[in-house]
């Protein structure tokens, strides 16, 4: 059974909606691939985009906890964020840092690790 146009844009825009932005991607992609100009397949791919960036007031948060010396909240922080960014390398860089300045480098070398394959 193949889907129509609509129903392919439904579910990118329910899988943007629960953050399964790659999923949403998959098929946001076949669309333009198809009709390289559907409004509602770019403006998806948009947000798709949207989503991925760490919002500069979240951003700015985060590193006002770090550097205020708040490494328990900073890490706390990197941690709850990872869950809607997992690509933003700056929330492994964030905890890898605040385990290194508590002492715990081993713990801060891993998460440094994790953010750099992205």
């Amino acid at each position: 059974m193949q889907l129509k146009l609509d129903e392919v844009l439904e579910r990118a825009r329910k899988f943007i909606l629960l953050g399964k932005l790659d999923d949403a991607e998959v098929l946001v992609n076949a669309i333009l691939k198809a009709q390289p100009k559907h409004k509602l397949a770019l403006k998806q791919r948009a947000a798709i985009g949207a989503k991925r960036v760490l919002p500069n007031d979240q951003r700015g948060a985060l590193m006002q906890a770090f550097n205020s010396g708040d490494l328990d909240g900073a890490i706390a922080q990197s941690i709850a964020l990872q869950k809607r960014f997992p690509r933003a390398t700056l929330l492994y860089t964030i905890q890898g840092a605040a385990h290194a300045q508590k002492g715990e480098h081993e713990k801060g070398r891993s998460r440094i690790s994790q953010g750099s394959g992205y």
